[in-house]
């Protein structure tokens, strides 16, 4: 965006102008933020045994989306690539 700018001259003598020159600024705002993916849907346990999780889901159609982070209790067990739809791991 090009701005021209003039400094005013805030006591009102001649025309207002301190000087006849205008000044050029170019402005550049920042790019918009990514928008995050919608999150997956349809999360299931297909297992029902106390040493094994199997859990499966429906990966969103965002154009952003490139993985599931897994995390068990808080503490992070994987990464799962679109696509998989799937964990399946001992307890």
């Amino acid at each position: 965006m090009l701005r021209r700018i003039h400094p005013f001259d805030p006591y009102g003598r001649g025309n207002g102008l301190v000087n006849q020159t205008w000044v050029n600024s170019t402005v550049t705002t920042a790019p918009p933020s990514p928008v995050a993916p919608a999150s997956i849907t349809n999360l299931h346990n297909t297992t029902y045994q106390t040493d094994l999780i199997t859990w499966n889901w429906t990966d969103p159609s965002s154009a952003g989306f490139d993985h599931v982070i897994v995390f068990l209790d808080g503490v992070f067990k994987a990464n799962v690539t679109k696509g998989t739809q799937a964990y399946v791991k001992p307890v």
